[in-house]
């Protein structure tokens, strides 16, 4: 049993992982803030400790005595690039310098994203040696915090042992994201990018989760980058069928080209901010430009061989199994 610290850990990916750790029968603190929705944590009978990212003390005294710090707390999605930076590098950043400055912390392994390596060129996928090039803010956002973590582990080598794990698209119960897919899908409408031929590499949260404690476990994981991927990918076509069957709806498809897509996201985007600037807009909209841009690549596809190898990665749900356990959740829990 290690003593963690789980940041992000009332949200999505967050909540599942702590529940994963304490089925590992770990203890377990939750970093969260104050103003934090707390319905998937709050009975778990973790402990939780108020802070922020940007507070250095409130940071101090969420490491101290922790054995292992996941770093999960990011932000996908905002309504200017420069966010991106300030939260997901400079509160890696934050969390590093924790780390290093308290009692406690061995390990730190940090929730990144395929998003820092990019989209892969071809339909082949991609492994953690390909030279990453993300093409948006987030992304290289997430990339740099990858290459903070980088030298700190190098810097403090004989203190903090450092692991990356770089999730795929995730979705699952509680997600608000891939929501959107299944709403619009039992409305009979689904939109596809392209031909419907595009890639991508799309993973359960109960898999994902299980990859990162597993990361967290093992001392073959320090130093190392981890792609946490489904055995395999799917084309836009094979996940918009698998969605309306999920739905049980029969599903017309609005096929959108990559520009137009980027369009759309650009307007929205442009729109978001007006709101904002005028009061009427609290949070980024789930459709932003720099999301138009990822989704405009046609091929997300990696490779989770090396996970497999050096820490018993296997992922167990194929989209069908997990579609249709998410749709039944999102029912069971009134939000369809």
């Amino acid at each position: 049993m290690a003593r963690y610290l789980v940041t992000g850990a009332n949200g999505f990916v967050g909540s599942h992982l702590v529940e994963e750790l304490l089925r590992g029968g770990h203890d377990v603190a939750c970093l969260v803030r104050k103003t934090s929705n707390l319905r998937y944590i709050e009975k778990l009978g973790v402990e939780t400790v108020f802070g922020e990212l940007r507070d250095p003390a409130s940071l101090a005294r969420a490491v101290s005595g922790r054995e292992v710090v996941v770093h999960n707390a990011a932000i996908t999605r905002a309504f200017y690039p420069r966010e991106h930076y300030r939260i997901n590098a400079g509160g890696t950043l934050a969390v590093l310098r924790a780390c290093v400055s308290a009692e406690g912390p061995r390990k730190l392994v940090l929730v990144s994203s395929q998003a820092a390596a990019g989209p892969s060129p071809t339909a082949e996928p991609i492994n953690e040696d390909a030279a990453p090039r993300p093409v948006s803010a987030y992304g290289r956002s997430k990339l740099l915090a990858e290459k903070i973590v980088a030298k700190f582990g190098q810097r403090f080598s004989d203190r903090l042992a450092v692991t990356v794990v770089r999730p795929t698209a995730v979705y699952g119960p509680r997600d608000t994201d891939m929501f959107a897919t299944f709403k619009v899908a039992a409305a009979h409408v689904a939109t596809v990018v392209g031909l419907g031929r595009s890639k991508i590499s799309i993973t359960h949260v109960a898999d994902i989760v299980r990859g990162i404690a597993l990361a967290a476990e093992s001392e073959a994981a320090n130093g190392r980058t981890y792609f946490l991927a489904s055995e395999r990918a799917y084309t836009c076509d094979e996940i918009v069928e698998a969605a309306t069957k999920a739905v049980g709806a029969r599903a017309v498809k609005l096929r959108l080209s990559g520009e137009a897509v980027r369009s759309v996201t650009r307007t929205i985007t442009g729109l978001a901010r007006v709101g904002r600037t005028l009061g009427l807009c609290r949070r980024p909209p789930l459709m932003t430009v720099e999301r138009g841009i990822e989704l405009s690549q046609p091929f997300w596809v990696c490779d989770s061989g090396r996970a497999a190898r050096e820490l018993g990665f296997r992922p167990q749900y194929d989209i069908e199994t997990g579609f249709r356990e998410t749709v039944q959740w999102y029912r069971e829990n009134g939000w369809m």
